[in-house]
Formats: structure tokens, sequence, C-alpha cells
């Protein structure tokens, strides 16, 4: 996502054939599981917390060349020259579908204790909050979002201490979604399933 544009490729012609993309999916999922043990190892020698919404935001981040500490380091930097290579340029289909496959393993490898099965009220509101949030961006950019940026631009206003565009309730459940791995989870899974409804007939 830079300045304005999605990382999702506005594909008008699938005569590049499916094949391509299908391996380009799983190589992305692979490169962001290597950037998720990256952030969590300097997170622990750190001494500070992770999770996987702070992971997508830094890889995100990382992505749209932004400069934080945990990021730029030559490390970092190959990792965002791979993953950048992966994602780019593909249909939100497969964005869908590297989102699925990182959350996933994710929650198997780095956090396997995480159980993210209590669906409040809290966690409904999140999950309309991120749904509506990627409608916004299709209606104002005319371009469908990777989910990726959708976790980021909400995450980015919150850390940017932009609560004024977030209603008192709002702004309490993201923050409960900042820092709550369960409900980060239940929320992660909510929304992909309801994003790919709207928006995986976009191959």
């Amino acid at each position: 996502m830079r300045r304005g544009k999605s990382l999702v490729r506005d594909l008008q012609d699938s005569s590049d054939g499916t094949a391509a993309y299908d391996n380009a999916a799983l190589v992305a999922a692979k490169d962001a599981m290597e950037f998720a043990s990256y952030i969590k190892d300097v997170c622990e020698q750190s001494n500070m917390p992770y999770n996987a919404v702070l992971t997508v935001y830094l890889m995100t981040e990382m992505l749209n060349g932004g400069n934080d500490q945990v990021i730029s380091t030559p490390e970092a930097q190959d990792i965002a020259t791979k993953l950048t290579n992966d994602l780019e340029g593909l249909p939100v289909f497969y964005h869908i579908r590297v989102f699925k496959l990182f959350i996933n393993r994710y929650y198997l490898k780095i956090m396997p204790n995480v159980m993210g099965n209590n669906f409040s009220e809290d966690e409904a509101a999140l999950s309309d909050i991120l749904i509506n949030s990627s409608k916004d961006f299709k209606d104002n950019i005319n371009r469908e979002p990777s989910p990726f940026e959708i976790i980021y631009l909400v995450c980015q206003k919150f850390y940017q201490g932009n609560h004024n565009q977030f209603s008192p309730r709002d702004s309490r459940v993201i923050r409960k979604f900042l820092n709550d791995n369960n409900c980060q989870k239940a929320v992660l899974n909510d929304y992909i399933e309801r994003f790919a409804q709207d928006f995986e007939g976009k191959r």
C-alpha cells in the first residue's frame, strides 16, 4: 500500500494463469512467517510484547518503507524485499489465501496456546470495524484492499493518536484488539471469512 494505492493487483486479464499466483501465495505465507519469527525473537530479546496484529502492522509498515527501529535491520529489509516481490501484484483472492495461511500458521507455531474461542459483542464490533474499513477503502480508492493493509490502517490511526476518528466504544474495543491475544485470534478469523465473502471473487 503506497500512498493511495493498494497492495492488490488490479487484474483485468487472467491470462497470466493461476499456477504462478498459487506458488507466490505459498511463498508469501512462508516469508510472512519468517518475519513473524524475526519479530518474536527481537521482542523476546528486548522483553517486549508481541502478537499477530503487531506483526501484521510492522510487516505492512515495512512494505511501505517505514523506518521503525525494529524493521530497519538488514535482516528485516531482506525479508521486506522478498515480501514485496511476493505480494505486490497478487490479485485479492490470493491475498486472502496468504492471510489465512499466515494466521493459521502464526497461532500454530508462534502462539499455540492462544485459543481465540471467545466471540463476544466486543469481537463482533471489531470485526465490523475491519470489514467496514475494507468497504470504505474500496469506495475511496476504487480498488480492492489487501486484508493486511486494512489491519495496518486501523492500527495506524490508533497508534498515531487519531482516536477522535473512532467512537468511545470503538476506541475501547480497538485497544482490546491491540493487546488481547485471544480477542485477536477470534476477530482475525472472523474478519477474513467476511472479507472473503465480499472480495474473494476478485481473482
